[in-house]
């Protein structure tokens, strides 16, 4: 599949030196890997994972891990949905436990809110769709499932300074 490759790439080197990468169809019999030639020569294998990452772009370079907060420094997390009347709450640090505020006021303890609290302190993408939101309802943005805020605190120099990272995942487009 070289007469219309799946990707075409320009190469250049900082001494000038250029090459054009075309990737091809997949190699039959090989999951994994693609056809490839560099500047029309000799055909290779290339590992599928190498062209995705080349084909995506400056996206394909973002860490998938979004932030990576220690649970020990969550100090609060609030979670609005605005499409439900009782889905919002906030979890504030309550000694070794946790206190929630919402609709329902209640204590939380600790090995109850944990699981909620590591999932969305190493929050982690699977793909990035664009490096830029443009057209907000592309993405869900206009209507959003949820607002995520998690705040914790961060070492700056000798001391703590507090933090709070938002998180908007979008609604269904």
């Amino acid at each position: 599949g070289f007469e219309k490759p799946k990707l075409t790439l320009h190469l250049t080197f900082g001494d000038n030196r250029t090459y054009k990468l075309e990737v091809g169809a997949a190699r039959p019999g090989k999951p994994g890997e693609a056809f490839a030639r560099l500047d029309g020569g000799n055909v290779f294998g290339l590992a599928t994972g190498v062209s995705d990452a080349l084909a995506a772009g400056p996206v394909g370079l973002l860490p998938l891990q979004v932030w990576n907060v220690p649970v020990e420094r969550v100090t609060g997390l609030e979670v609005t949905r605005p499409d439900v009347t009782d889905g919002s709450f906030a979890l504030a640090r309550d000694g070794t436990n946790w206190k929630m505020s919402g609709s329902v006021s209640a204590p939380v303890p600790y090995l109850s809110a944990q699981p909620m609290l590591t999932s969305l302190g190493t929050l982690a993408a699977v793909k990035y769709e664009a490096l830029a939101a443009t057209d907000p309802a592309k993405f869900g943005f206009d209507k959003p499932f949820a607002r995520v805020k998690l705040a914790h605190t961060e070492k700056a120099g000798d001391a703590e300074k507090d933090v709070a990272k938002t998180v908007v995942i979008g609604g269904v487009t």
